[in-house]
């Protein structure tokens, strides 16, 4: 039976070791694309879990930092209208910047979930 191979598209035989034209070995390429696969997989897992981390580790920062500069004002009579609007910039920073992050973590599983179908 002839099959193609997959880097010149030349038909060869099943039996074939080594492709007549490009000389590519078949079996050799074959397992090297399968762990490739299963780095790259792996890799963006691993990505997709360290950013959910730091997402989360951004949340807990910003809601210390917001509150600490909102004590730090009222125990040094600063004026309300100065750093409630901070605090509040520092908050809704903080949680866009979570959502950006979620956002790519949702963007590589989601690369992650295509990829495997395939």
């Amino acid at each position: 039976m002839k099959t193609k191979c997959p880097i010149c598209g030349e038909e060869i035989d099943d039996t074939d070791y080594i492709c007549p034209n490009c000389q590519i070995q078949i079996k050799d390429y074959e397992q090297n694309s399968e762990l490739n696969t299963k780095i790259n997989e792996t890799t963006q897992k691993n990505n997709a879990d360290k950013l959910e981390i730091w997402a989360s580790i951004n949340v807990v920062i910003i809601l210390i930092s917001a509150l600490a500069f909102f004590v730090y004002s009222i125990i040094n009579n600063v004026e309300p209208i100065i750093f409630i609007p901070v605090t509040i910039v520092m908050l809704l920073s903080g949680f866009t910047f979570y959502r950006l992050l979620m956002t790519v973590v949702d963007i590589y599983k989601e690369v992650q979930a295509n990829c495997k179908r395939k």
